[in-house]
């Protein structure tokens, strides 16, 4: 607990190293145009959008932007801005049905002439997974055998083949994704907790692998990436909380294609894939898994595998601690969004 306190005091500390505050004060204008819409920060546990929101303020600066601050929550407080923001689930004080709320807020500013990045079509893609698959149906985007249901109009027969997966439609890091192998497992699930707190249920066919690539690309650039590796020989989530390691050897060509094309196809300026293959076969046709227009960022590291990523990560002092290069490499991926954002044409 107090590495991670420690750790998260240096990010924040680092990340306002990099801000000229004499030219904060020249360029802050309170009738600008650009708009950093901000996170309630004594409302949210997580450092990730303070990080993003200091960077973003960089790139005002040495872009020589006038801006503007609002934590504001009324979209008939902007019109005709262009509007950057890095919500999540606890955006809003009450954080029920959150999703909903983020794609309602950024379609008023919308309906106001602002451009707000993401947009209500691209933040529907945060933890929303029904809306996700469904996109991913619309736009030729290969990923394994889904099934949304509504739970209202549900039989309860098995939707698919055994084994499957149920994933929560709002889950993310691995959590809310339940194998059900058999019969016996199925009708357990049926009786969980789980399944009287959801509403739609999304079942997918397991995917036999034992690795996925996380694959982080920006307009037409890929800015980082790293394959998940399970060193089980049982199924597990690819999430490094389940133990999986993490691997920087280069991407297949097909995965560096497939992952630039479909971003443009979804809509997307800045995407997080989770990519994986049928029985491990790189050479086969690419799956994705998952796609996010937010995302916490692993730094990429040199080649090769990382036997425990989890002690780099407590690593704080030297010139490659973990905090300093996701901060560095937060900083150049940063730049490259905002610029295809267009926040300083107006």
């Amino acid at each position: 607990m107090i590495i991670k306190l420690v750790k998260q005091i240096l990010r924040v500390f680092y990340s306002l190293s990099f801000v000229n505050f004499f030219k904060f004060i020249r360029y802050y204008d309170s009738n600008a145009k650009q708009v950093l819409l901000l996170t309630r920060h004594w409302q949210n546990p997580s450092i990730e959008p303070l990080i993003w929101e200091i960077l973003t303020i960089c790139f005002f600066i040495n872009n020589k932007i006038p801006f503007r601050l609002s934590f504001s929550r009324k979209g008939s407080s902007f019109k005709c801005c262009k509007v950057i923001w890095y919500p999540g689930a606890h955006f809003f004080k009450d954080d029920k049905d959150f999703s909903n709320r983020l794609i309602s807020f950024a379609s008023d500013l919308e309906k106001n002439n602002c451009e707000i990045y993401p947009s209500s079509h691209q933040i529907s893609f945060l933890e929303n997974k029904c809306f996700m698959y469904k996109q991913f149906s619309e736009n030729g985007i290969l990923h394994p055998k889904t099934v949304i249901v509504e739970k209202d109009v549900f039989d309860k027969s098995n939707p698919l083949e055994f084994p499957f997966l149920y994933k929560g439609e709002h889950s993310n890091s691995g959590k809310e994704v339940v194998l059900i192998p058999n019969e016996k497992k199925w009708f357990e699930f049926l009786k969980s907790d789980m399944f009287e707190r959801s509403n739609s249920l999304i079942f997918q066919k397991l995917v036999d692998m034992r690795f996925d690539i996380r694959v982080l690309v920006v307009g037409n650039q890929i800015m980082n990436h790293y394959w998940r590796k399970n060193p089980h020989d049982e199924w597990r989530p690819t999430s490094t909380n389940f133990g999986s390691y993490l691997d920087f050897s280069p991407l297949p060509d097909n995965v560096v294609n497939t992952s630039i094309s479909y971003l443009k196809k979804l809509g997307l300026i800045m995407g997080a894939y989770d990519i994986t293959f049928e029985k491990n076969d790189i050479y086969s046709e690419p799956l994705v898994l998952e796609v996010s227009p937010l995302f916490s960022l692993n730094p990429m590291v040199d080649e090769g595998k990382i036997a425990d990523y989890s002690k780099f990560k407590t690593k704080i002092f030297g010139k490659n601690a973990f905090w300093k290069s996701q901060i560095d490499q937060l900083s150049s991926i940063s730049d490259v969004y905002l610029k295809l954002t267009g926040i300083n044409n107006l």
